[in-house]
């Protein structure tokens, strides 16, 4: 996977650390804290995402094109995107891409950054 600039982690550290769910007792905050020396990961489920930032993604219903595709999107802010999907129906793609994966897209960052489950969130240390 490719390095993630700073100021990309800026954003996420601002998303993730001051969201307007996260309240100061908010459980989100006591596990950051307490996860400094484990620095979360991509989830393995659209649930799971939910739960980590405690906003509920908007589900995309797949399309005769797309069977199984489960996309999924979280807007962080205005111009802040992140998207969980897979592609089971492209038999060429590769393994990460037929199976769950993220794509995070902020402004001027181009092409958008890709995750797939257990890789480390960044912003984080």
């Amino acid at each position: 996977m490719r390095i993630v600039p700073y100021p990309v982690l800026i954003l996420l550290a601002l998303f993730f650390l001051s969201g307007p769910a996260l309240g100061e007792n908010s459980d989100f905050r006591r596990c950051t804290i307490a996860s400094k020396a484990t620095p979360p990961t991509w989830p393995s489920t659209a649930q799971q995402m939910d739960d980590f930032l405690k906003v509920p993604g908007k589900r995309i219903p797949d399309t005769p094109t797309t069977p199984g595709r489960g996309k999924v999107e979280w807007r962080l802010y205005a111009d802040t995107k992140s998207t969980l999907e897979q592609h089971p129906y492209h038999p060429a793609a590769p393994d990460w891409h037929k199976g769950p994966h993220f794509h995070l897209d902020i402004p001027g960052i181009k092409p958008h950054q890709r995750y797939v489950p257990g890789d480390p969130i960044p912003g984080y240390p």
